[in-house]
């Protein structure tokens, strides 16, 4: 089955104005860049929209305005579109973007990560003794030998990122770098030196990996709620033990994009998003993997044209918020009397149903990355191994199951801050097929919010023309 990506972009990829245009349009963008002012204390979002290039090039400043981009463009995507990634990377900083966009990190204590890994790299810059350079027109292993003959104990030169076959970074002490840029243009080889002095993903960098690994070591860590690729090996992380150390690890080590895109050729990824400023991933998926289609998203504009681009790439729904809604959607419309794959005797299968189609056609407001995951995601999964135990035993659901599957909803519904009136709908369609259990599964879908708000009064019950103050 044809497979989905998400893609995120590192330093670099940042201009003034960056997410401006999606601030405007969408509220979710705007309490993105919102709450990145707070955590960061200072006006991030002001230095995107009006700042100057110059300001932006500051890696301290850079690198948090490039994830709060990137996740302003997520949280609209997922708010207008929804279908979530068999895999997710990051380029280099992007990969912080990733880990947020799958729950790892939290969105407050990446940006703190990434400031301070921003200053570090800024401090390593202000010694101004590295360099880094483009090489274009040479294959990786004739670029890492000349790496290898020029370089010396106390004068190094390495390759920092495999971009693509025929586009690599080099990166080390200002005069090995020179000289190596000097070899290649001799071999053939075109180059072009890069406007940091930070010699990113080398050796020179390891005083500030290890202040970055005190840092990451302060972060709350969760499992992924899909696999995230490590650029230090191109592969996802084989447990969330790994993240802290191969964060660490990348600020030394090359990123191996080219892998990353390899692995996810062998995946059967047949699309991929791009959340943040410009294309430059885009781009590399071209050079690298041309027949996986790859689309930017930082405008509202790219929506409608990226919707189209998925359903032409036959992306395959594999989320727990869209992987079954056709099907869920489809029988949950259905009547009440229907046959028995949709509904029993008593109406129970279809009332599973149901509670499985509100949970995924309701919008999110709540971007919180670990509430969603808690609150969202894992009691969906278990309402899907409900509905899938019915479906292999073809009996209607006991009394007690109902309850289940009604209380699981209220939990997504509560967490996913769906308004009073949208969940009074719902209810009352969803009990339309519960039959002389619906009064009592009422009952108990309002003690389950009742319980999720930890048990303040509720003045009104959920009914037909009542509203719900939660």
């Amino acid at each position: 089955m044809n497979r989905l990506a998400w893609l995120f972009p590192g330093q670099g990829s940042q201009y003034p104005g960056m997410g401006k245009e999606l601030c405007e349009q969408f509220s979710s963008a705007r309490e993105v860049f919102e709450e990145a002012d707070d955590v960061l204390g200072y006006a991030l979002g002001k230095l995107c929209f009006d700042g100057t290039a110059e300001q932006l090039r500051q890696t301290a400043v850079t690198q948090p305005a490039i994830l709060t981009a990137s996740i302003a463009a997520l949280r609209v995507y997922r708010e207008e579109v929804g279908t979530e990634p068999a895999f997710a990377a990051g380029h280099s900083l992007g990969e912080y973007s990733a880990l947020v966009s799958a729950g790892v990190l939290s969105f407050a204590d990446a940006l703190r990560v990434v400031e301070r890994r921003g200053a570090l790299m800024q401090q390593t810059a202000a010694a101004g003794v590295g360099a880094m350079c483009a090489v274009i027109h040479s294959t990786p292993e004739a670029i890492e030998q000349v790496c290898m003959e020029i370089s010396s104990p106390d004068c190094c030169v390495v390759i920092s990122n495999y971009n693509a076959p025929d586009q690599t970074v080099i990166s080390g002490h200002r005069a090995a770098v020179e000289q190596a840029a000097e070899r290649l243009r001799e071999l053939g080889a075109r180059t072009a030196a890069l406007p940091v002095s930070a010699p990113f993903h080398s050796p020179l960098m390891a005083a500030a990996a290890e202040e970055l690994l005190e840092v990451l070591q302060a972060c709350t860590v969760h499992d992924p709620n899909w696999p995230v690729l490590a650029n230090v090996h191109g592969k996802p992380y084989g447990s969330k033990e790994e993240i802290v150390p191969l964060l660490a690890k990348q600020m030394t080590a090359p990123v191996r994009w080219d892998l990353t895109m390899a692995y996810l050729a062998d995946q059967s990824v047949a699309a991929a998003i791009e959340f943040g400023p410009r294309t430059v991933l885009t781009n590399l998926m071209k050079a690298n993997c041309a027949h996986i289609v790859c689309m930017p998203l930082e405008r509202g504009d790219q929506l409608s044209p990226l919707r189209e681009a998925l359903g032409q790439a036959g992306v395959s729904m594999t989320n727990a918020a869209s992987h079954t809604a056709a099907s869920r959607q489809e029988a949950a419309s259905a009547p009440a009397s229907c046959d028995n794959s949709l509904a029993s005797a008593n109406g129970g299968t279809s009332l599973v149903i149901r509670c499985l189609a509100a949970a995924v056609t309701t919008r999110n407001r709540n971007w919180d990355e670990q509430q969603y995951r808690i609150g969202v995601l894992d009691p969906y999964r278990r309402l899907e191994e409900l509905q899938n135990r019915l479906d292999e035993t073809g009996d209607p659901p006991a009394l007690e199951q109902m309850k289940e599957a009604l209380c699981l909803l209220a939990l997504i519904m509560f967490t996913k801050q769906v308004p009073v009136s949208e969940q009074q709908e719902r209810l009352t369609e969803i009990l339309s097929a519960a039959g002389e259990h619906a009064e009592s599964l009422r009952v108990v879908y309002r003690e389950a919010i009742e319980r999720k708000a930890g048990g303040e009064a509720i003045d009104t019950v959920i009914d037909q023309g009542q509203s719900l103050e939660i």
